[in-house]
């Protein structure tokens, strides 16, 4: 193996990996926290959150459940991964319209995971 080969296979291990990790870590904790801090009444602004790599998921459902907060999904770097909810009243949930989460809980949500993605960061991203 040359030297290039080695810093190359260096580069892709040591930062390349973990900033690929760290990205989708981060997004995923987003994902999850908003999803956590949605307003619940009967359950469908909750389970109508979506993620996605390189296009925004529009689709909407009844479903009343949270959805995994965990999801499979597959990130390289340069993608972008979408967080989102097409329900006609989400805007006024997060505008503080429910007096069950705060205004802006979405924005709190990403605020929180990148905070838990520096502590992620610090520890190596493990």
């Amino acid at each position: 193996m040359t030297v290039e080969d080695q810093i190359r296979a260096a580069m892709e291990n040591k930062v390349y990996k973990v900033h690929r990790d760290l990205v989708r870590s981060t997004a995923i904790l987003a994902y999850a926290n908003i999803i956590l801090a949605t307003p619940v009444d009967t359950g469908r602004a909750r389970g109508n959150w979506n993620i996605a790599v390189n296009n925004i998921d529009y689709k909407t459902t009844e479903n009343t459940s949270p959805p995994d907060t965990n999801p499979g999904i597959k990130y390289t770097a340069g993608d972008t991964i979408f967080i989102s909810n097409s329900l006609p009243y989400i805007h006024r949930l997060n505008d503080g319209y429910s007096k069950q989460a705060p205004a802006n809980f979405v924005e709190k949500g990403i605020d929180i995971a990148v905070r838990q993605a520096k502590n992620l960061a610090k520890r190596g991203g493990k």
